[in-house]
C-alpha cells in the first residue's frame, strides 16, 4: 500500500511540484503508513498489559520501531 500511494505520488511531484492532488496522496500515504507502524507498537503494549512474555512483545516493538524509522519521510534535495 505504501509503495502504491507514496511512490507514485512522489514520482508525480518530481515532475510537477505544484500538483495538489499528488501532494495530498503523498501526505495520506505517509500518515497511513506511520499510523500502521504505531498500531503494531501499540499491539505490543496491549500484549504487555495482558501479561504476554517479553519475547512476543519485543517482536512487536522491534518491527514497529524498525518500520517507523525506515518509513520516515526524508528531504530530497535537487541537484544544482
Amino acid at each position: 500500500m505504501r509503495s502504491r500511494l507514496v511512490q507514485t505520488a512522489s514520482d508525480v511531484l518530481r515532475g510537477n511540484p505544484d500538483d495538489r492532488g499528488a501532494a495530498a496522496r503523498w501526505r495520506m500515504g505517509v500518515i497511513l503508513s506511520l499510523v500502521f507502524c504505531e498500531t503494531v507498537v501499540l499491539l505490543g503494549l496491549a500484549l504487555r498489559f495482558m501479561g504476554e512474555s517479553w519475547n512476543i512483545r519485543g517482536a512487536f516493538y522491534g518491527v514497529g520501531i524498525f518500520f517507523l524509522l525506515a518509513w520516515t519521510p526524508r528531504l530530497e534535495l535537487s541537484p544544482k
